[in-house]
């Protein structure tokens, strides 16, 4: 399958014989083709400047997407929101279905590429200048731009800040390895 995750500075924009409508002065839109390029689904989303620069697909068929947003980013019942004016970097995770399962966010830096392992590890890597704030830890920079790669731990919904989809039933381990 190909995902496609973009944004468009309208009132509105058409895909196909669809039209997709903001309320505001940007949008946004996540798609869904086969493997012949038929679209089998859309979702849309009104937004704040972002851009989306890497994606991957995990082995369950499920797409990581991240990027940069300035102010705000709102997909599905997770919110982001800018502590200052710099740019955040976000990453989102989405089920085969185009329902957002988690977020996460770190400050001052900008996400360019996100791959996984074959054993499920997923790794970032991206850019930072000032101070990237990354969870608990912050990285000073030492010139006008600095890259950075991370380990990241599974997007699930759950703790690291994440809110949870209502009325959604999570089955988990109880203990684990960090990967289930």
């Amino acid at each position: 399958n190909i995902y496609v995750l973009d944004r468009f500075a309208s009132p509105f924009v058409t895909l196909g014989v669809d039209t997709i409508f903001t309320n505001g002065s940007y949008g946004s839109f996540l798609m869904k083709f086969d493997k012949t390029g038929n679209l089998l689904w859309h979702k849309a989303y009104s937004n704040g400047m972002w851009g989306s620069y890497g994606a991957t697909i995990d082995l369950e068929g499920q797409v990581y997407f991240t990027g940069v947003f300035w102010d705000s980013l709102i997909i599905d019942n997770f919110s982001m929101y800018s502590s200052s004016t710099a740019e955040d970097l976000f990453i989102a995770h989405f089920d085969s279905n185009g329902t957002c399962i988690g977020v996460r966010q770190a400050t001052g830096a900008t996400g360019v590429n996100i791959i996984q392992h074959n054993n499920g590890q997923l790794y970032l890597s991206g850019m930072f200048n000032s101070t990237g704030v990354f969870g608990n830890i912050s990285i000073p920079s030492y010139g006008v731009s600095d890259i950075f790669l991370a380990n990241l731990n599974a997007i699930t919904g759950l703790g690291g800040g994440e809110r949870m989809i209502q009325d959604q039933l999570v089955i988990y381990a109880n203990p684990n390895k960090g990967s289930f």
